[in-house]
């Protein structure tokens, strides 16, 4: 269930299979400073999910942060109809059935509380700045994988391939899809300078502090 990662955080991570790795995925629950919540990357909102969301507090906001982490945005907001679903405007040719209240970079689509930089990518990354958190909250910026406790060979297989087995990084294959590197080194120069340290993430471990760190490290290839 909710797992606190620190006061007015709590997220849930579950098993998730894409083309047969097994990846996993996390749900992101920031408290904003008006008490209302934002649910990030959205997973089941089972009864017992819900209940524990509602023990924190009133959904105000849903984020489905990229072209992908989008598969059951819509079932949470068909569970909580009077939130706010944000996404990615692009996101809405790739699913006409979801009804979006408004797309990143929309005038007060997200709580005054939350900035967002827009990292292009065919993965279409918005990554949350939660200042009075000092956090990070993103789903694809980087991934974080023990090595001990990937246990599945084909998965194994893939990491050590991909150079970020025990190593927080960017997958090589998904570095292809960085086609604007220029837009994107803007984009990680502009996190870079904003005061974070935790960082919530989609896969495996969140780390939980020196954020600045492993992102710059993470994306050291972008600048060779």
């Amino acid at each position: 269930m909710l797992t606190r990662i620190t006061e007015g955080l709590h997220a849930i991570a579950i098993p998730h299979t894409m083309l047969g790795l097994h990846l996993g995925t996390r749900m992101t629950v920031v408290t904003l400073p008006d008490g209302s919540l934002l649910v990030h990357s959205p997973i089941t909102p089972t009864p017992a999910l819900r209940a524990a969301v509602d023990a924190l507090g009133e959904v105000s906001t849903i984020v489905a942060p990229n072209l992908y982490h989008h598969v059951y945005a819509g079932a949470f907001k068909d569970a909580y109809p009077k939130a706010k679903l944000v996404g990615p405007r692009a996101l809405a040719r790739k699913r006409p059935d979801l009804r979006f209240d408004a797309y990143f970079g929309d005038p007060g689509a997200l709580p005054a509380s939350v900035t967002t930089v827009h990292v292009p990518s065919m993965l279409d990354e918005n990554v949350l700045y939660v200042p009075h958190l000092r956090s990070l909250v993103c789903a694809d910026l980087t991934e974080n994988f023990d090595e001990a406790a990937v246990t599945h060979l084909p998965t194994r297989l893939y990491l050590k391939g991909s150079g970020i087995l025990g190593t927080p990084g960017v997958p090589r294959p998904l570095r292809a899809i960085f086609r604007d590197r220029r837009g994107c080194r803007r984009a990680i120069d502009e996190i870079l300078g904003l005061d974070f340290d935790r960082v919530t993430l989609a896969h495996e471990r969140v780390v939980e502090a020196g954020g600045p760190r492993i992102v710059r490290a993470s994306y050291e290839w972008l600048r060779g």
